[in-house]
C-alpha cells in the first residue's frame, strides 16, 4: 500500500473512516483523562475489573501454597485437651453446633477467655477470604489428630492448626457473634 492509501484507508474489514478517527479521539480520552474523574467511568471499570482479577489470582496462589503446607505437616494427637476458636459466617456457626466442625478446617492455635477479635482485625491476623460473622469456642479433646501450622496470608507469626478428622457437634461449647 503507498502512503496514499493508507491514509485514505477506513479500516479493517470495511470500517467507515469516521468511525475509526471517533475510536481514536475516544481511546484518546479515556487515556487522558486523570484517575479519580474518571473512576465511575471506563477506566474505573477497567481499573476495578483488573483488581479483582488480580485478587482472585492471588487468593488461588494461597489456596495453593496452604494445601502444600498442609500436604508435609506431620499429624500429631493433642497431648491435652485445648480450647480454640474458628472464625466463620453465621450460617456456618449453626451448622457446626448440629453437626460438628468438618475436616481439614483451620482453627486458631489458641483460645482464652475475652471479647473476640472485630471483623477486619480477624480478617488481618489469619488472613481470612472475607470478614467473619461469628467465632465458634471449640474444645478439643486430648488425642484429637491435629497439624500445627502458620497462618498464610495473614499475620507473621500466627499460627493455627487443622485437624484431618473431623470435630463433633460435642466439642463445639458456644457461638459468639461478631460486631
Amino acid at each position: 500500500m503507498t502512503r496514499k492509501e493508507v491514509i485514505n484507508y477506513g479500516g479493517p474489514i470495511g470500517v467507515p473512516k469516521g468511525r475509526v478517527r471517533l475510536l481514536a479521539i475516544s481511546v484518546a480520552m479515556v487515556l487522558a483523562v486523570p484517575g479519580p474523574v474518571a473512576a465511575g467511568g471506563l477506566a474505573g471499570a477497567i481499573e476495578r475489573g483488573a483488581a479483582k482479577a488480580l485478587s482472585k489470582r492471588s487468593l488461588f496462589r494461597l489456596f495453593a501454597r496452604d494445601a502444600r503446607i498442609h500436604a508435609r505437616t506431620l499429624v500429631r494427637p493433642l497431648e491435652q485437651p485445648r480450647t480454640v476458636f474458628r472464625f466463620t459466617s453465621k450460617s456456618e456457626a449453626a451448622r457446626s453446633l448440629r453437626t460438628g466442625v468438618a475436616p481439614d478446617r483451620h482453627l486458631t492455635a489458641g483460645g482464652g477467655a475475652g471479647r473476640p477479635l472485630g471483623a477486619a482485625a480477624a480478617t488481618r491476623r489469619y488472613g481470612l477470604p472475607r470478614p467473619p460473622e461469628a467465632r465458634i469456642t471449640i474444645r478439643l479433646p486430648k488425642g484429637q489428630p491435629v497439624q500445627p501450622h502458620k497462618v498464610v496470608g495473614g499475620a507473621r507469626g500466627v499460627g493455627t492448626i487443622a485437624s484431618p478428622r473431623g470435630i463433633p457437634a460435642q466439642s463445639v461449647r458456644r457461638v459468639v457473634p461478631i460486631p
